[in-house]
């Protein structure tokens, strides 16, 4: 496996897993202390020459990196086993795990030039793999939860903006009408946002795409091509 294909694959295994995270540590912490936010997160991070909180008004964990919640977890680790009810769950062979999924996002955010063996992908996969069992969820599941999402907000976009106006239009070909939707029907059969991200990449060039979408700037209406950038920016996060 190249080592860029690595990369991608640990750094969206990473992002998957922080989604648990955040939610118990957003449940668990109030248990700690009521005023979680300053005494748990404000105050673990504050002094952190990588890291600089500046929204004291913010209440969530939305904006903080994995690295910073494993940071959290583990200074109230002990905190967190005393009030937990499931503190079985709170094992030194998890605690050490969590040590190596932080210093896993390290050489994540900062690779070297080298090629990595099976031997570490599979030691990187089984580390983010055990600390999302800790939080009760497993990784295919969560990626999975991931993927219909990004998935269902690019097939909103097309809907909206190119499917039905199409088929609103009483001038349109019902010719035309049908490929629109024969394409947005393909679509759907798209297992991930990437298969559908590829196919505005790949596929718009195509001699029919061509004629159809002629027809639809005649009459006056949104094409597949026109809503590439708006797509590409809902893929990346950057809308």
């Amino acid at each position: 496996m190249e080592s860029i294909r690595i990369l991608q694959d640990i750094f969206e295994r990473l992002y998957a897993v922080a989604i648990p995270m955040r939610d118990f540590l957003e449940d668990e912490l109030p248990h700690v202390s009521k005023n979680w936010w300053y005494d748990c997160v404000e105050s673990s991070l504050s002094h952190d020459s990588d890291y600089l909180y500046t929204d004291s008004s913010k209440d969530n964990l939305d904006d903080v990196d994995i690295y910073f919640l494993t940071k959290i977890l583990l200074k109230y680790w002990e905190a967190l086993r005393q009030k937990s009810p499931n503190s079985g769950l709170y094992t030194r062979e998890h605690k050490e795990n969590f040590r190596k999924l932080q210093e896993l996002r390290n050489k994540i955010a900062h690779p070297e030039h080298r090629h990595y063996t099976d031997t570490e992908y599979w030691q990187a996969i089984k580390t983010i793999d055990t600390a999302a069992h800790f939080f009760g969820y497993s990784i295919k599941d969560l990626l999975h939860e991931i993927h219909q999402q990004e998935k269902a907000k690019i097939l909103g976009i097309i809907q909206q903006k190119v499917l039905a106006p199409a088929i609103a239009c009483e001038t349109l070909d019902p010719d035309i009408k049908k490929s629109v939707v024969d394409t947005l029907d393909r679509l759907r059969k798209k297992s991930t946002a990437r298969e559908i991200v590829d196919f505005f990449n790949d596929a718009l060039d195509a001699k029919r795409g061509k004629v159809v979408y002629a027809a639809l700037k005649s009459n006056g209406l949104t094409g597949f091509e026109d809503i590439k950038s708006l797509v590409l920016d809902c893929y990346y996060g950057f809308e």
